[in-house]
């Protein structure tokens, strides 16, 4: 089987049916199944999820709920295609992302790719630009290439294989996203999605270091490309910090985060770039609060 379409699903019933439509609806020839990874959903869903069993292409797994980073670590090894397209519950692709995706992870190898989100509104209206790519529901990977890396905490553990110049991302989207307050990427609360950001990015960083042999050897790459992108991600941890620390007004933990980031970008090889220095600004400029100094 060439591809499996791993559709990660909590509670989002309301919009499940879209999803799996979208998957089945393909405008392509290739052997494909659409697998519903369901991490414990208590609404509707398994009642979606049943009225598509007599689909050969479909299937579906569920346990109780363990949280997102269990579930997309499911996604892929219950997966049973060559190459994985991850999508969020809540989001859906374009019915040609399988037609122009795989040829061209095929055609140049790729173990990873990512477009470029359109984003959508509760209303159904269309956003103008594009989000950043990378999100959950526009990352491909290559399957086997992808197993070395797990667990996996989030999608960005998958950003390894680009980093290691095995993936490509696309300006353009095949892939809506949808936004709404009850997606992980609510920032109602400040520090709380970039202290996620950060805790995650360590993990990702120590992950690399601990591991640096055995992913060397799978992906046939030299173990100091590894470390090279393990420092990469350390440093986007520190940056992350500095992130939670400008949100809560930290200017000293701020400042301290920000020494720690060019340390471990200077170890990564990366260049300083005048964004580095904007945010050093930023620190300098910060009206620090008492309550977290």
């Amino acid at each position: 089987m060439e591809v499996t379409i791993s559709i990660i699903n909590y509670n989002y019933g309301q919009y499940l049916t879209q999803a799996i439509e979208s998957a089945l609806n393909q405008t392509t020839y290739v052997d494909y199944e659409v697998l519903v990874i369901d991490d414990g959903s208590t609404d509707n869903s398994d009642e979606i999820i049943a009225s598509y069993q007599s689909n050969a292409r479909f299937r579906s797994s569920k346990t109780e709920n363990r949280g997102f980073a269990a579930a997309l670590t499911r996604a892929i090894t219950e997966a049973r295609g060559e190459y994985v397209f991850f999508m969020d519950a809540d989001d859906h692709f374009l019915t040609n992302k399988l037609e122009f995706i795989l040829p061209l992870m095929k055609k140049n190898n790729f173990f990873f790719l990512a477009d470029s989100p359109k984003p959508f509104d509760s209303m159904g209206t269309i956003y103008k630009h594009n989000n950043a790519a990378g999100c959950t529901s526009t990352v491909v990977v290559n399957r086997k290439k992808a197993l070395v890396l797990c667990p996996v905490e989030n999608e960005i553990w998958l950003h390894t294989l680009n980093k290691l110049d095995f993936g490509i991302i696309l300006k353009e989207s095949y892939t809506n996203y949808r936004m709404h307050n009850s997606s992980m990427t609510n920032r109602s609360i400040p520090g709380k999605w970039s202290s996620y950001l950060e805790k995650m990015t360590h993990n990702l960083s120590n992950q690399l270091a601990r591991e640096s042999i055995n992913i060397a050897k799978s992906l046939d790459v030299p173990v100091y490309k590894v470390i090279k992108v393990s420092n990469f991600f350390k440093a986007l941890a520190y940056y992350n910090e500095i992130e939670m620390n400008l949100e809560l007004k930290s200017r000293k933990k701020a400042f301290k985060a920000y020494l720690n980031m060019l340390y471990y970008k200077l170890l990564s090889k990366d260049k300083l770039q005048l964004f580095d220095f904007k945010m050093l600004v930023k620190v300098i400029l910060l009206r620090s609060s008492k309550n977290f100094e």
